[in-house]
């Protein structure tokens, strides 16, 4: 009997394991460790950005990674193309890498070069939904524990 989880066949648990949860581990941790990823909530993520635009005149386009509390186990890419508005993309660890917008990479780098190249193709971008409650910090009543978010909760693959 098969497991099937994103499409992918597992013939027990530990394959499971090996093949599709250690590699979303390491791959979560990557982009967690890199250094473009906040772990803070997404206002204040909002406010860096538009303060590091202001600090370099207008210039350039500032991005950072974080954590997407409303969609556990998946990431945001936020950037800032103007001067005031935030743009916010989807970003999800697969075993194989990062899926960002319908494409996958195999590192936190490859995604950044291919972003820095299509910012703008507006066709491609994969939104992040508009949350309600309290901005950056997922659902209504989602409070941090102390010391700070925590990461992308990942619970048990779901039984078939």
């Amino acid at each position: 009997r098969c497991s099937m989880v994103d499409d992918m066949a597992f013939e027990d648990l530990d394959e499971l394991a090996i093949g599709y949860v250690e590699p979303l581990a390491t791959n979560d941790k990557k982009l967690i460790e890199h250094e473009k990823f906040f772990q803070g909530p997404s206002e204040e993520i909002k406010t860096k950005l538009v303060a590091l635009k202001q600090a370099a005149g207008g210039k350039g386009t500032p991005y950072m990674f974080g954590f997407n509390f409303a969609e556990p186990g998946k990431f945001i890419l936020f950037w800032l193309p103007g001067m005031a508005t935030v743009r916010e993309e989807s970003v999800r660890s697969v075993p194989l890498g990062y899926r960002f917008r319908k494409q996958v990479f195999a590192s936190p780098n490859r995604l950044i070069n291919y972003f820095k190249q299509h910012a703008m193709d507006e066709d491609q971008a994969c939104r992040v939904p508009q949350q309600q409650g309290r901005p950056g910090m997922g659902p209504p009543g989602y409070m941090p524990p102390p010391g700070g978010p925590p990461g992308p909760p990942r619970g048990p693959p779901p039984s078939t």
